[in-house]
């Protein structure tokens, strides 16, 4: 629902501002200012659709204004030419809100960036924030999340700038919009929050129902369904009570999308079919496609894939018409889908690799995956197994991208909040200390200067982690080296350690997290380096996995005990070794033998030298040993893959350096012949 700014109202609702202490021009000054002021009320009548009425009456003012300025351009009077200016802004502003509401991304965007350059000559921040806004929101549906959000952050120094708190929060909501298009939830989150806050003192219901529907959009991406519908059915009261339709409509879409994930597709059909009955009678079709699509699901689900094609095809021809190529590639990946289903091969295949060119020119990596997918399934069914075994190689591929690729964003959001939070501590130290620093403000200039520079530091150092965490993410990997790493860092293992370390950052042990962050830091940095080289010192091993049995130690709250040692005949810096052979049985020991011992557990993994080419290393474990840890892996159904990739990698050095390197697995038993744990024994080469 588009506003009407309140600097309309200041400029307009007062007769003759600025006016009587300047001679008129040629025409009629005020006589313009009113009829501006009618034309710009008759625009905003058809404010709730579509209108080219809209667009005709706000042309219409624009050509008084562009007349009147090219008169005062000659007089010269520049003050009366601020108050033509203003209102020529409010025309571009309004212009682009009709064109983006409208799909127009593009001449939405030219009419914002017309109205910014207004704003710039007139260095009023109230202008510059809105304009930075509204550019932000249109590139941010555009897919361009960077750019969006610089004009965001942009938009939100500006509003600081000002009074205007339910502005601030606006913006605060934009950037959210952002954050959570990246994938960084807890940060959007965070945004949405803060913003909810200040719009609840002020009561403004029309934004508290925007902030409960994003703050329900971003426990749906976390598969919270039932908290996700909890917030998008409170946004949907509002919306009801303040008959913002649009708003409505967008909530109906959200909860159809919950039914439908939820599995209860005639509540999903139902609440979808009046987001399309709201679309129908507002004559908007921004996001109509993905309410298609999502009714196209409903049927699918029901196997009446007819019906579902149906929509399907209504929502390409509407993605088509907004050159919407994101949602145009799910459109024809959904059509290839009912083909495949309905045996109709060759139209499955065309519409799959439709599907496939425009995911890669959008870079819409996991829409490309799903295509490789179905064109392995489709390449089956016709009997070519050599297409249909270079698509699945290429799905693996992407696939292992995108779980990479989320590790790297889940590393990089807590490295910003990580940043953030400890800004945000030092931050409220100053304003507590606020009166003392000001009475003793010569005494303690040194003290600041410190704190500026480690504020400085901080960032600084944080900027560098993060840039060089995503540097990384980009270095692609060979085939084998993608199971080496996926075996020794396994997304059980990720997860619960980016949790725990998060539970620190909630409970403010700002130190600990961030010991315990600088630790996950360098494992994952170790193990991207060590998984792409032959040979790594026998030092930059160690302490990797000294670093994994700390975080291990983290996972489990302590619950077992560790030591590394190096036989003092080995230089540990001059001594290379290939890397992370111990690691898939120290984890193997952890996960299977100590996990399941009540106290006391233990493990020790030691580097001995056995001759000029050769080193053991010895794993050795108290824990419930193999023949206890196979029968509970069996009940669990966890396979694990590090014996079979070490055996291959021993076979590959074996042949390289012409020499047997063994492995050896004993199970141990103490004096009554009880269990008590495994130890392993490998022997590697040396450089």
């Amino acid at each position: 629902m588009k506003r009407v700014c309140w600097l309309f109202i200041l400029l307009f609702c007062s007769p003759g501002i600025g006016l009587k202490a300047h001679p008129r021009p040629q025409g009629d000054l005020e006589a313009d200012t009113v009829r501006i002021r009618q034309l710009f009320e008759k625009g905003y009548e058809f404010i709730d659709g579509p209108s080219d009425s809209l667009l005709h009456y706000f042309g219409q003012a624009l050509a008084i204004i562009d007349d009147r300025l090219e008169i005062l351009d000659q007089k010269g009077d520049s003050d009366i030419r601020e108050v033509f200016s203003r209102m020529r802004w409010r025309v571009f502003i309004e212009f682009g809100i009709e064109h983006f509401f409208r799909s127009d991304y593009p001449a939405a965007l030219d009419y914002f960036r017309q109205s910014l350059a207004i704003a710039l000559q007139l260095e009023d921040p109230t202008l510059l924030t809105e304009s930075y806004s509204e550019i932000g929101i249109v590139l941010k549906n555009q897919g361009k999340l960077d750019e969006a959000l610089e004009n965001l952050n942009r938009s939100l120094e500006m509003a600081k700038r000002g009074t205007d708190t339910s502005w601030v929060a606006s913006c605060m909501v934009n950037l959210g919009n952002v954050y959570k298009e990246k994938g960084f939830l807890v940060m959007a989150q965070s945004y949405y929050l803060d913003a909810l806050s200040t719009l609840e003192l002020l009561d403004h219901a029309r934004r508290i129902a925007a902030c409960y529907q994003n703050i329900g959009e971003v426990y749906f991406l976390q598969h919270d369904l039932d908290r996700a519908l909890e917030y998008f059915e409170k946004a949907l009261r509002l919306a009801v009570e303040e008959n913002d339709r649009v708003r409505e409509t967008a909530l109906h879409l959200n909860i159809g999308n919950v039914y439908l994930m939820k599995g209860e597709l005639e509540k999903s059909r139902a609440y979808l079919n009046r987001a399309l009955g709201n679309y129908r009678e507002s004559g908007y079709s921004h996001e109509m496609d993905d309410c298609y699509i999502l009714l196209g699901d409903t049927y699918f689900g029901e196997r009446k894939v007819e019906e579902a094609e149906r929509l399907y095809l209504r929502a390409r021809d509407i993605s088509l018409q907004e050159q919407d190529h994101q949602l145009l590639a799910e459109a024809y990946c959904k059509l290839a889908g009912v083909n495949l289903a309905r045996g109709r091969l060759p139209q499955a295949e065309g519409q799959c690799l439709e599907c496939l060119g425009l995911a890669i020119q959008t870079a819409y990596i996991e829409k490309q995956a799903e295509a490789h997918e179905l064109l392995t399934r489709i390449y089956q069914g016709k009997g070519d197994l050599h297409k249909a075994l270079e698509h699945y190689r290429l799905f693996s591929h992407l696939k292992d991208s995108i779980f990479s690729a989320e590790q790297y964003k889940a590393i990089a959001e807590l490295e910003i909040k990580y940043a953030s939070d400890k800004k945000e501590q030092q931050l409220a130290l100053y304003r507590e200390q606020g009166e003392v620093q000001r009475l003793k403000i010569l005494q303690k200039n040194r003290m600041l200067i410190a704190a500026a520079a480690g504020i400085f530091m901080i960032i600084l150092i944080a900027y560098l982690l993060f840039r060089q965490s995503r540097m990384r993410s980009k270095q692609k990997s060979l085939e084998m080296e993608q199971k080496l790493l996926r075996s020794q860092m396994n997304p059980h293992f990720i997860f619960n350690s980016l949790i725990a370390i998060q539970s620190y950052i909630y409970k403010k042990e700002a130190v600990v997290a961030g010991d315990y962050l600088a630790s996950f830091a360098e494992l994952v940095r170790f193990t991207l380096d060590s998984s792409r080289m032959d040979f790594i010192p026998l030092d930059k091993e160690v302490r990797m996995m000294q670093a994994y049995l700390e975080l291990q130690k983290l996972r489990f709250e302590q619950h077992f005990d560790f030591e590394v040692v190096v036989d003092d005949e080995l230089d540990p810096v001059e001594v290379s070794i290939p890397p992370m052979f111990a690691q898939p049985f120290i984890e193997n020991s952890v996960e299977h033998g100590l996990r399941h011992r009540e106290m006391g557990g233990f493990v020790k993994v030691s580097y001995r030298k056995v001759d000029e080419e050769c080193v053991r290393i010895n794993i050795r474990d108290n824990g419930i040993g193999r023949e206890e840890a196979g029968r509970l892996g069996e009940k669990s159904g966890h396979h694990s893959m590090g014996m079979t990739i070490t055996r291959e990698r021993l076979e590959i050095l074996s042949r390289k350096f012409r020499r047997k390197f063994n492995l050896r697995i004993t199970d141990l038993k103490n004096e009554q012949g009880e269990n008590d744990g495994v130890e392993v024994v490998i022997e590697i080469p040396v450089q």
